[in-house]
């Protein structure tokens, strides 16, 4: 028994296959290397993108305010349109009603968003607002509205270049709001019974 634990036992040798492909090593290393170097780059073009993304998101917000504001602005002006048709042929008194419900109107129609984005935004704003189409309409409607009798025609000529923006934008339908009409139907319903 003595010589049994005098024996040299002989080593155990295992090998074990790697597996195919690179080493565990070269494969962190290259990974780490790889990722370090789209980190990188993405963060890099990222700053040359995101103004663009920006200037997109701005512009869409821009038309957005602008056509809403136009909209309301044109329905009060078809509205307009409405009331000056039959002013040549109404009596005196009927004229100073008109006139009144179209200095109502005019007090309607706003160009805060407009002036606004002009004012603030003015490379952008041009740009959004393709040939100034925009602009003249609000050009027509002020020098329309300024001496209302002598210059009732431009508000014709702004209803042309209203229509012409909002078939160009893609804008549904716009009708009239109706209100005006309304109030000058009730003026001359309230003359005719006196």
């Amino acid at each position: 028994m003595l010589l049994l634990f005098q024996t040299v036992i002989p080593p155990i040798h295992v090998t074990v296959q790697q597996p195919p492909g690179l080493p565990f090593w070269e494969t962190t290393i290259i990974s780490a290397v790889v990722g370090t170097f789209f980190g990188i780059s993405s963060s890099v073009a990222m700053e040359f993108v995101k103004p663009g993304i920006s200037w997109r998101l701005l512009k869409k917000t821009i038309l957005k305010n602008l056509d809403q504001e136009f909209r309301e602005n044109y329905a009060a002006l078809l509205d307009a349109v409405e009331v000056m048709r039959d002013y040549d042929t109404v009596p005196e008194d009927l004229k100073k009603r008109i006139e009144l419900v179209m200095a109502e109107i005019r007090g309607c129609i706003t160009k805060e968003r407009y002036t606004h984005f002009k004012d603030t935004q003015e490379a952008l704003f041009f740009e959004a607002d393709e040939g100034y189409r925009l602009g003249k309409f609000y050009v027509l409607v002020d020098r329309a509205f300024q001496a209302f009798p002598q210059n009732r025609e431009l508000i014709l000529v702004a209803v042309g270049f209203g229509k012409d923006h909002a078939e160009l934008r893609g804008m549904p339908e716009i009708k009239p709001l109706g209100i005006f009409v309304q109030a000058l139907r009730t003026f001359t319903q309230s003359i005719e019974k006196c």
